[in-house]
């Protein structure tokens, strides 16, 4: 994993990403591979803005394969409504940058559609994803919480496995995507 800081905040590079770089860049189209790019940096700017407006801190950013991680500094903590602000504003400047875009039509649809689907992504029940963190935060990370996103969870990889099976092959990657997290989602 490569490693630098920039004004003060670590910045960690893993193969993973690398490795994803390359195989959208060879097997992708150069617009997709730019506008997810674009959508990754605008949700990811909200949680960092979002951040230093309650009083927080970055402490470090990490490119995974699997997304972009950030982690705050832990040594100020935040009341729970400045956490859960953090957390909601990335998928909330995807909204915001897909209608902006729709509205004015400055922006290309493409971007417009990873936009929403980046936002709705996201607000899903998992723990590595804004949504999961977001109940565990204000559930004060129950096991009834628990136990009723583990079930969300499985309920949406049969969901997509059934669309898979039934209706069409464009759900296979976000079925492999749903297995992944539901298993990774483990990690702590």
């Amino acid at each position: 994993m490569t490693e630098i800081y920039i004004f003060g905040v670590r910045v960690r590079v893993d193969i993973s990403f690398l490795a994803l770089i390359a195989l959208a860049a060879v097997y992708g189209r150069g617009e997709r591979l730019a506008s997810a790019a674009a959508v990754c940096a605008v949700h990811e700017l909200g949680h960092i803005i979002a951040l230093y407006l309650v009083g927080g801190s970055l402490r470090s950013v990490t490119f995974l394969g699997a997304g972009i991680k950030l982690e705050p500094d832990r040594s100020r903590m935040l009341p729970m409504i400045g956490e859960a602000l953090v957390l909601i504003s990335g998928p909330l400047a995807n909204v915001l940058m897909s209608v902006f875009s729709g509205a004015f039509g400055h922006l290309s649809p493409e971007i417009f559609a990873f936009g929403l689907g980046a936002a709705f992504f996201n607000l899903l029940p998992y723990r590595s994803l804004d949504g999961g963190s977001l109940i565990l935060l204000l559930s004060g990370n129950s096991p009834t919480a628990v136990s009723i996103m583990r079930f969300l969870q499985f309920g949406i990889s049969g969901f997509l496995l059934v669309m898979c099976l039934c209706r069409d092959m464009m759900f296979v990657p976000f079925f492999v995507i749903s297995v992944m997290y539901l298993f990774l989602n483990e990690i702590p």
